[in-house]
């Protein structure tokens, strides 16, 4: 909105000054609508490539994807494919309540979170209500013929993934995604266990120690009786160990130690479980419809496979056809 305000100022400011001719140009700005239109479309542009960056696909998955698009695409015909306004509404509500806490340095609850969460879900499901019967249980079919032509770990990707336009480094990376995190975050606290002296440390550890379980069930998911009383007790023979090295010892072994305050990944753990009954790739579908099976999908992959093939052609060297140096002799050249 500030932006296009001030390009209107300066169209006035200018046709001032040149005349008739400003004032043509001033014509020429688009409207608001056209704006929010293209911003809307560029927002949905740039989160399909960062996705598909992320997940890294072949000539032959394109090809499955675009082919699953089109057939989804025939069989909806024209429709209009923005999102309704009293959804971005919503949305824009909602982010300006993070930013305003933000501001004030107040912490972002996960509550946030799950409200966006729950919101882009809706949004998925809404997607697929729109539609016929049929024209569902063509989504779906499209949908488990591009589930197929994918991989594990593009499932992960696709399972993980939120919209942004800034991809984050597991996106970029893909490797990291459902790698566990390493202890790095807790070495000050081993740190800060050690400086506490002997005559606090009986009821302060205890403290700290429920402190840091209630933490772990908070974002890490409830844990079972056995679990939680394993942890505490591991918390405590970490903390008991650190205090009894020396600096020496201490500095060689401090990111082991911050490995044991690492609470135990209860999400990670009913994800694994899921996995082995197959449930992301089912529960994948409905981001595949959203993702691959989307009218705008369509000119972003068929861009994707032209350049990757004019890559492959471009890209072969018959060695035999490349030229020697100037200073090579008989053929031969010797490397420095």
């Amino acid at each position: 909105m500030k932006v296009v305000c001030r390009i209107a100022l300066v169209a006035l400011f200018v046709s001032g000054l040149a005349g008739p001719a400003a004032l043509e140009a001033k014509k020429e700005l688009p409207d608001l609508d056209t704006c929010y239109r293209e911003i809307r479309e560029l927002r949905a542009d740039i989160n399909l490539l960062n996705l598909y960056n992320g997940m890294h696909l072949t000539v032959e998955q394109i090809e499955i994807i675009l082919a699953q698009a089109r057939k989804v695409a025939r069989e909806r015909g024209p429709v209009k494919e923005a999102v309704p306004i009293e959804e971005l509404k919503e949305e824009l509500v909602l982010l300006d309540e993070v930013r305003r806490k933000l501001h004030a340095g107040k912490d972002v609850s996960t509550t946030y979170r799950a409200r966006y969460d729950n919101m882009m879900r809706q949004r998925s499901r809404s997607f697929m209500k729109a539609h016929t019967h049929e024209m569902r249980a063509c989504v779906e079919q499209c949908a488990a013929a591009v589930e197929g032509a994918l991989t594990d770990s593009q499932i992960e990707v696709l399972a993980t993934f939120k919209p942004c336009l800034i991809p984050p480094k597991d996106l970029k990376d893909p490797v990291r995604v459902g790698q566990a995190s390493d202890g790095s975050r807790f070495v000050p606290l081993v740190e800060k266990i050690r400086s506490i002296p002997k005559s606090r440390y009986g009821a302060g550890s205890e403290k700290i120690i429920e402190h840091l379980v209630n933490l772990a069930e908070k974002h890490m998911g409830k844990m079972r009786d056995d679990d939680r009383e394993a942890y505490r007790q591991r918390l405590r023979y970490t903390f008991h160990k650190a205090r009894s090295m020396t600096e020496e010892e201490f500095l060689f072994n401090k990111q082991e130690l911050a490995d044991g305050i690492e609470p135990p990944d209860q999400i990670g753990q009913i994800k694994e479980k899921l996995e082995k009954m197959g449930v992301p790739r089912f529960a994948a579908r409905g981001q595949i419809a959203q993702y691959f099976l989307t009218p705008r999908a369509i000119p972003i992959l068929e861009r994707r496979l032209e350049q990757m093939k004019r890559f492959e052609r471009e890209g072969q060297v018959d060695l035999d056809d490349l030229k020697g140096a100037k200073t090579c002799r008989d053929g031969k050249c010797a490397i420095d």
